[in-house]
C-alpha cells in the first residue's frame, strides 16, 4: 500500500510539472494579446483547482484538463509561427519579390502614420491602430517625416512594442531617401491562398517600368486569385491635387483593364483622410488616417484616425469595415 501511494505521488509530481512545462511552451508561441488571454484562463484553472483541493477531489484531473487546454494553445501557436513563418510583431524589411502566406484570415491597411512634425501626430491613435487584432499590417507610405535614419529607428522600436503582428509596408514620399534601407524593396506582391497584395512605388509621383511589370507579372501568374493594388499617392481625384497625374494612373490602368474583375480595391494613402470612390469601374480607398495631423476635407464623411480592415480572406467573401479610433465615432467600426 505504501508503495503504491509513493507512486501515485510520484505520478502526480510528474503530471503537474508536465503541465506547467507545458503552459510555459504555449506562452512563449503566443502574441500579446493571445497572453492575456491565456493568462486569464490559466488564473481561472488554478482557482479551480485549488477549490477541488478543498472540496477533496482528485487534484490531478485538473492539471489533466490544464495540461489539454495548454496542449491546444500550443498547437494554435505553432499554426501561427507556421502561417507568418520569419515574420515578428513590428516593421518587416522585404528582400522578396514575392512573399507567399498560408492561411491568413485578415489583414488591417492604413496610411500616413508619421509624415509630420512629433507636435502634429497623434502617436497614440497609431498604437491603438496597431492592438487592432489582425494576422498583419500594410501601411501605404509615410511611415515618417524626413526619411531619416533615426526616424526609421525611434518607427521600429515602437513597432516592435505596440504591434501584435508583422507591419508591411510602402514607400511614401516623406519615406525617401532611406526607406530601403529600413524596409528593403519598394515594389512586391504579398501572395495568399485566395487573394494577394500588390505593392508598387510611386513615391516620387510616377511609376517606373519595373512597378508595371510586376503588376503585369503577379495578375498573370496567379488567375485563380483576386487582388488589391496599393501604392501611396492617390490617381487623379476631382477635390483634391494631392494625386498622380492621369497619364501615370494610365500606366496602371491599361495593365489593370485586363483583369478587371480580379481587382477588389485599389489602395491608397497621401491625403490625409479617409476617401472611397470609383475611377474608370475601379474602387479607389484613400486610408491616410493612421495617426498625422488630418486634412478638413468636406469628402471625408469620417473625419477621424482609422485603419481598414479586411476579414475572412481564407474563405470566398470578403468582409471590409472601417475602423475608427478617434473622433466622434471613437472605436466604431463601419462597412465600405
Amino acid at each position: 500500500m505504501a508503495a503504491a501511494a509513493d507512486t501515485a505521488a510520484a505520478r502526480g509530481k510528474c503530471t503537474r510539472r508536465f503541465a506547467r512545462n507545458v503552459k510555459k511552451n504555449a506562452k512563449s508561441l503566443l502574441n500579446p494579446g493571445m497572453i492575456v488571454r491565456y493568462t486569464a484562463r490559466i488564473v481561472f484553472l488554478n482557482a479551480r483547482a485549488k477549490d477541488a483541493k478543498r472540496r477533496g477531489q482528485n487534484r490531478d484531473s485538473e492539471h489533466f484538463f490544464a495540461i489539454k487546454y495548454s496542449l491546444s494553445l500550443f498547437s494554435y501557436g505553432k499554426q501561427m509561427i507556421n502561417r507568418m513563418k520569419g515574420f515578428k510583431p513590428g516593421l518587416q524589411s522585404v528582400d522578396k519579390r514575392e512573399l507567399y502566406l498560408k492561411g491568413i484570415r485578415s489583414v488591417v491597411v492604413l496610411g500616413d502614420n508619421g509624415c509630420r512634425p512629433p507636435e502634429m501626430i497623434d502617436i497614440d491613435a497609431f498604437k491603438k491602430i496597431l492592438k487592432i487584432k489582425t494576422d498583419f499590417f500594410i501601411i501605404v507610405g509615410d511611415l515618417v517625416f524626413k526619411g531619416e535614419a533615426g526616424e526609421f529607428r525611434k518607427l521600429m522600436r515602437l513597432c516592435r512594442k505596440a504591434a501584435g503582428a508583422p507591419i508591411f509596408t510602402l514607400a511614401g514620399n516623406h519615406d525617401l531617401p532611406m526607406y530601403s534601407k529600413f524596409c528593403g524593396r519598394t515594389s512586391y506582391a504579398i501572395i495568399l491562398d485566395r487573394f494577394g497584395f500588390i505593392c508598387l512605388d510611386n513615391a516620387k509621383r510616377r511609376f517606373k517600368q519595373s512597378d508595371v511589370d510586376l503588376l503585369k507579372g503577379a495578375l498573370k501568374k496567379h488567375p485563380e486569385k483576386k487582388f488589391f493594388v496599393l501604392f501611396h499617392i492617390p490617381p487623379p481625384l476631382r477635390f483634391d491635387k494631392s494625386h498622380i497625374e492621369y497619364a501615370e494612373w494610365e500606366k496602371i490602368k491599361r495593365v489593370l483593364d485586363k483583369f478587371k474583375e480580379r481587382i477588389v480595391y485599389v489602395f491608397c494613402g497621401h491625403i490625409h483622410a479617409f476617401l472611397n470612390y470609383r475611377l474608370d469601374g475601379y474602387r479607389i480607398i484613400i486610408t491616410g488616417g493612421g495617426g498625422a495631423k488630418l486634412f478638413n476635407l468636406k469628402e471625408d464623411r469620417l473625419k477621424a484616425h482609422h485603419a481598414v480592415k479586411l476579414s475572412a480572406l481564407d474563405g470566398g467573401q470578403i468582409k471590409s469595415h472601417v475602423i475608427a479610433v478617434t473622433g466622434i465615432k471613437k472605436q466604431a467600426e463601419f462597412k465600405i
